[in-house]
Order: structure tokens, then C-alpha cells, then sequence
């Protein structure tokens, strides 16, 4: 991988995770990225049920993950299992310990009494714990049971009922889609796909943008009308949506792109030069030309990066270091290269 390429992937990554924390309602702590199919790898029991009760227990050591040792307060949550999706069949009751430090440290989920949700566990009976400290538990909603398959085909059909069941709370719709975005097969694209089609209003506009965020064109549509006809919309939503936009590398983006690297907000700016740049197509030089006047010097990186890469000019592709010592160089070197090669108004 060259500089460039780390440098975009960087950016990407960086609107991708503020948008699932705008949409995630700005959680207090940034913890590692959902891995579903790597929650369920490492479980050896995957079970729905209901926590109901939990205890106190005494105070342990944990270790955080920069190695520092703090103090901790472990609970014991008592689960009453409705069925399992991975593992011993015949657990109906359980136990489980978690643990919470005793000063605030990112990561460390509790799990709270009440919850029916799907627990990930490792161990025996004897001492389960959860198989992921910052994802415990996903949620599920009551008296859905999904099909005979694979662990994770059935772990993923209880997120996509999650997601469309009139029962779910709004909070549990966009943890299970925050899940189900993880899941980068052709299983869970279809169910989003199919959720998409089931879901009205805020949600389907949430759904739309993770398909988006996966390079799915299938969500394009109602992600760039919203975008577009944007009046009503939450500052949240608005900048979900537009760092969705940084996911898209097909070709076949770009006239919709055209349109939203026009905006007046600059997040949807900022995804919209992405994913041109990200195109590798020649019908993206135009609207990165008109990019290299915005305001925002990041939108303007990558459409002096973009332009180099589309058009093969390794030597006018700056990584972002040099570019922002030397701006006024390579953004000369394009003006004048777009007057030259694209068509009239290229500015």
C-alpha cells in the first residue's frame, strides 16, 4: 500500500467512525469496532434469553488495554435462556460475571438487569464470562426464533428482526444495524437490503447509509435525495449520511456525487471527494476540479490527490504532509492542467 493509499483509507475510516458516533447518539467512550463475525468466532456459547438478576461481587484487577492494572467491581448477572444459537442446547438458566473498573475506562460494557438481548459468552458453567468485554450482549426482540443454519447466519437473522420488528426499541434498531454493518458477506447485504425495503423514515435513511457505507449502491438513491432535499434533517443524520459517502469506490457513483460535492455542508462535501477520488473514474475530474476551490482544505487534499491518481501524475499526487506545505503549488499545477484537458466551466 503507497502513502496515498494509506492516507485515503485513514480519512475514510476517520468519517466512517464519526458517523456511526453521531449516529450512535455520542456515547461517552470510543471503543474498538464491531466485529460481529469475530464476536461469534470466539464465543463458545451464544445464547437469547433475559438477565434476571444481578449481584455483586467483590473487587478485582483488570488490565486495560494500553497493559495499566486498575480496580474493578465484578457482577454476577443471572440469564434465563430462551434458546441457543451456538453451543450447549440444553443450558435454561446461567451465570455470567462481568466486570466494571471502579473510575470510568472506556470499553467495559455493563450489562443491565432486565436486558434479553444475545449474549456472547466463553467458559463452562462453572464461570462464563463474556467472550468481549465492550460487546457482552446484542439485542433481539421477544418470541422470534430464526431458522436452522450456521451460528452466524442465525445471529444475523435476529439483528435484521431487530431492525424491522415494531416491538424494538429505536436505540436496539440502530445497535443491531451498527452490528449487521460489520458483516461484510452476501447474507447480510441481502438482509439489509430486504430491512431497507421494510423500513420507513429515519431508519431507512440509517440503513440506506450503511449500505452506502459498504460500497452498496442499492442505498444511493435515498441517501443522496435526503442529502440533497435536506431541510428537517437532524445535524446527526446529515452527517451520517454524508460520511456514508466515503465508503463508495464504484464508477458508477459519480453522477451522484457530482451533485452532492456541490453542497453547502461541508460533511457531505467531505464524503462526496472521497468517493470521487475513490472512483478511479475520468468522469470524477471534473467534479474534483471544482473542488479544488472549497474552502476545506482536506476536501481540496483530495481533489488534488484524486486528479493525480485518476489521471496517472504520480509526481502532482501529494501525500497530505507535502501538499499542505506546498498548497499553492499543486493547486496551480491542476487549475491550470482542468482549463487545459476538461471541458469549459471544469471551474
Amino acid at each position: 500500500m503507497t502513502a496515498r493509499s494509506a492516507d485515503v483509507l485513514a480519512r475514510a475510516f476517520v468519517l466512517l467512525a464519526v458517523a456511526i458516533y453521531l449516529t450512535l447518539g455520542c456515547r461517552a467512550a470510543i471503543v474498538h469496532v464491531m466485529d460481529v463475525a469475530g464476536l461469534v468466532e470466539s464465543s463458545n456459547l451464544i445464547v437469547v434469553g433475559r438477565v434476571t438478576s444481578i449481584n455483586k461481587g467483590g473487587t478485582v484487577a483488570v488490565q486495560l488495554p494500553g497493559g495499566a492494572q486498575v480496580s474493578a467491581r465484578s457482577f454476577f448477572a443471572a440469564l434465563r435462556v430462551n434458546y441457543t444459537l451456538k453451543g450447549n442446547p440444553e443450558e435454561t438458566q446461567l451465570t455470567f460475571e462481568f466486570v466494571i473498573p471502579e473510575l470510568p475506562s472506556g470499553g467495559f460494557q455493563a450489562v443491565p438487569n432486565g436486558q434479553y438481548g444475545i449474549f456472547f459468552l466463553r467458559g463452562n458453567e462453572a464461570s462464563y464470562k463474556p467472550a468481549d468485554k465492550n460487546y457482552p450482549f446484542l439485542p433481539a426482540v421477544r418470541n422470534f426464533e430464526p431458522p436452522p443454519g450456521s451460528a452466524l447466519d442465525r445471529v444475523t437473522r435476529v439483528l435484521a428482526h431487530v431492525l424491522t420488528a415494531p416491538a424494538a426499541e429505536p436505540s436496539d434498531r440502530l445497535r443491531a444495524l451498527e452490528a449487521l454493518r460489520s458483516l461484510r458477506n452476501d447474507f447480510a447485504s441481502r438482509i439489509l437490503h430486504l430491512a431497507m425495503r421494510a423500513s420507513t423514515g429515519d431508519m431507512r435513511l440509517y440503513i440506506a447509509a450503511a449500505l452506502v457505507a459498504r460500497n452498496d449502491l442499492t442505498g444511493l438513491a435515498p441517501v443522496s435525495s435526503a442529502l440533497l432535499h435536506s431541510r428537517g434533517l437532524s445535524r446527526y443524520m446529515i452527517s451520517m449520511l454524508g460520511g456514508s459517502l466515503s465508503g463508495l469506490r464504484d464508477p458508477r457513483s459519480v453522477p451522484a456525487l457530482s451533485q452532492l460535492i456541490q453542497s453547502s455542508d461541508p460533511a457531505t462535501r467531505r464524503g462526496a471527494v472521497v468517493g470521487l477520488r475513490q472512483s478511479r473514474s475520468p468522469a470524477a475530474l471534473v467534479p474534483l476540479s471544482h473542488a479544488l476551490a472549497d474552502p476545506d482544505v482536506w476536501i481540496r487534499y483530495d481533489a488534488v490527490a484524486g486528479m493525480g491518481e485518476i489521471t496517472g501524475q504520480d509526481e502532482w499526487t501529494p501525500a497530505v504532509g507535502e501538499f499542505l506545505r506546498h498548497q499553492d503549488k499543486y493547486l496551480s499545477h491542476w487549475r491550470l492542467w482542468a482549463q487545459a484537458n476538461l471541458p469549459q466551466n471544469a471551474e
